[in-house]
C-alpha cells in the first residue's frame, strides 16, 4: 500500500512540474509566468502547513521524506516553485 502512495505522490510532483512548464511554454509576459509560479508555490505551501498543522509530528499527515507523504510533496513543490521563479527572474530576466 505504501509503494502505491508512494507513487501517487510522484505522479502528483510531476504533474505539478508539467504546469510549471506548460505556464512557461504558453505565456508571454513574464510577470504572468513568475506571478503564476509563485501562486502555485503559495498554495501548495499553504495546503502542506494545514495538513501538517505547521510541521508538528501530531498532524493530519506528518511531513514525511520515507514515505514521500502528500504533506512532503506539497512542501517540496512550493519550495521549486519559489526557487524557481528566484532563479528565472535572476537569470533569464535580468540580463
Amino acid at each position: 500500500m505504501i509503494d502505491i502512495l508512494g507513487i501517487l505522490t510522484g505522479i502528483l510532483l510531476c504533474y505539478l512540474g508539467v504546469q510549471a512548464g506548460h505556464c512557461f511554454i504558453y505565456s508571454t509576459r513574464v510577470l504572468r509566468i513568475c506571478g503564476h509560479w509563485l501562486v502555485l508555490g503559495i498554495i501548495c505551501g499553504s495546503i502542506a502547513l494545514i495538513l501538517s498543522r505547521g510541521g508538528h509530528s501530531n498532524s493530519l499527515i506528518p511531513i514525511n521524506k520515507n514515505l514521500w507523504s502528500l504533506t512532503f510533496v506539497l512542501m517540496l513543490a512550493s519550495l521549486a516553485f519559489i526557487i524557481l521563479t528566484i532563479l528565472y527572474f535572476l537569470i533569464d530576466v535580468n540580463q
